[in-house]
């Protein structure tokens, strides 16, 4: 990198997660820093934790997001009051293993509740395995897979999926970029707002322009669904929160196009009432008609026996 870079002049450098930082600002001991000293920084991806009892340079600035695990389990909880295990899918770096040792502290509060099993030494492809041979009451909650028990690496979104294809169990999460990929859902965090909030500080330092604020916390999260998973593990919308947010859910015309919908039906109910009332016209007239014609015939019936009786009286008087 210090190569690569020796002749250009860096404006910024955005890093995503500890170790890139760390690698940045030359902390970490198998590396030199790659750019000079003084070169604006901006991380995401980081938490509280990861700042603590480090002083960051002048020149760095960026946004932490608040981890939470508990309130995915216990959303999964109150969706699945049956669950009896709770099998935890982590992976072997080091960032997947802080991860795995936070959530660890935070299910403690729910021992009592339910059993715990993490599968973080696993091959993944015995992983697999043992995930679609799991008993009843049981869920599975996922957190990254860099790396397996085997040291294969992965992408934590691609193993995501693979991991909630073979779970004969419902699979849940705390990444809002796992949704669509397999996860029933979670109370997620959000990376796509880490990446806005970072651009924004990357902007200003572009525009040569400094906020007095060199950090801020991200520490808002959604409750987000995933309607298929729903469909396939047999959750109704009754079952989940009010006011989640359910995505890929196949709504009815009506739900698409509220306003289209309904100016349709207007015209469809404005067309039939006046097929009604054209209807009634016609019947009425055709009433009318057979009513005119019936009382015709009458006269011509009453006539006839008229002319008859008159004839015999005609013939006496010749």
């Amino acid at each position: 990198m210090a190569e690569k870079y020796a002749d250009r002049k860096i404006d910024v450098v955005v890093t995503v997660f500890r170790s890139a930082l760390d690698f940045v600002l030359g902390d970490d001991a198998s590396t030199k820093r790659p750019f000079p000293p003084g070169t604006p920084v901006v991380f995401a991806g980081l938490d509280a934790d990861d700042l603590a009892g480090r002083t960051l340079p002048p020149e760095v600035r960026g946004v932490l997001l608040k981890r939470a695990f508990a309130p995915t389990l216990e959303l999964a909880l109150r969706v699945h009051p049956n669950t009896r295990r709770v099998v935890v899918v982590g992976g072997t770096s080091a960032f997947d293993l802080h991860l795995l040792d936070d959530a660890r502290r935070e299910f403690q509060a729910y021992e009592d509740r339910v059993t715990f099993d993490y599968t973080n030494t696993l091959p993944f492809d015995q992983l697999l395995t043992q995930l679609a041979n799991l008993p009843p009451g049981t869920i599975v909650l996922y957190t990254t897979v860099f790396q397996d028990g085997a040291g294969q690496p992965f992408v934590p979104h691609d193993a995501v999926a693979r991991v909630s294809a073979a779970a004969n169990v419902p699979v849940y999460g705390f990444l809002d970029q796992y949704v669509g990929r397999g996860i029933v859902g979670g109370t997620l965090y959000s990376l796509a707002s880490q990446g806005t909030e970072a651009a924004r500080f990357a902007s200003d330092l572009l525009k040569g322009a400094h906020s007095e604020s060199r950090i801020s916390e991200l520490g808002t999260s959604e409750v987000v669904f995933d309607w298929r998973q729903m469909n396939r593990w047999k959750i109704a919308a009754g079952d989940v929160p009010e006011g989640s947010e359910i995505r890929y859910r196949d709504l009815r015309l009506w739900e698409q196009y509220p306003g289209q919908t309904a100016a349709g039906l207007g015209v469809i109910v404005a067309q039939a009432a006046i097929i009604f009332l054209l209807l009634h016209e016609h019947r009425r007239r055709r009433s009318a008609e057979m009513d005119s014609r019936r009382r015709a015939a009458e006269l011509i019936h009453v006539g006839r026996h008229a002319t008859a009786g008159e004839c015999p009286r005609l013939s006496r008087m010749n």
